[in-house]
């Protein structure tokens, strides 16, 4: 049982460092480039590129040429979201747990604690991995258009008393 939970947790800690802080450029002629987006204009966006010993370059990816971009961060949201939610009925449980006769004095507070410690902990990557997500996306967003919009047709929205 020992061996499961160990290993249970290396896994998460694995997952959640290849995660990583860095998108994937997809190109429409097929090359990938990886690395962390610095930012942009209308024609192009700049990434930071590590490619092999020594300093970091700068590479730039012509915007029409861009067929897809995997920002960085949906692995760790995704990752610790569930676990935070596994951690609200172990915590509802521990405030809703009456000891019985011959129950450890402390029963209601481990289960209570249990449920608290695995929402907390799980609340953190999901927490970085979303802060990731959106940094990568605005970054990537051309300087004039938000990375997300809403239109609204004018007249649209009327109050009338």
């Amino acid at each position: 049982m020992e061996r499961c939970g160990r290993r249970g947790r290396c896994g998460l800690a694995l997952a959640l460092a290849l995660a990583g802080c860095t998108a994937t450029v997809s190109q429409r002629n097929g090359v990938d480039v990886e690395g962390e987006i610095l930012g942009g204009d209308r024609q192009v966006i700049w990434l930071k590129v590590h490619d092999g010993p020594g300093a970091p370059k700068v590479v730039t990816v012509e915007r029409a040429e861009i067929a897809s971009i995997d920002h960085p961060g949906n692995v760790g949201f995704w990752i610790g979201l569930p676990l935070a939610v596994a951690g609200v009925p172990g915590f509802l449980m521990g405030l809703d747990h009456e000891p019985k006769e011959g129950d450890s004095p402390g029963g209601r507070w481990i289960v209570l604690g249990f449920g608290l410690a695995l929402g907390v902990t799980a609340v953190m990557p999901s927490i970085f991995g979303l802060t990731t997500w959106i940094d990568s996306r605005l970054d990537a967003a051309p300087p004039d258009e938000p990375p997300v919009s809403v239109q609204i047709a004018p007249g649209a929205l009327q109050v009338r008393w």
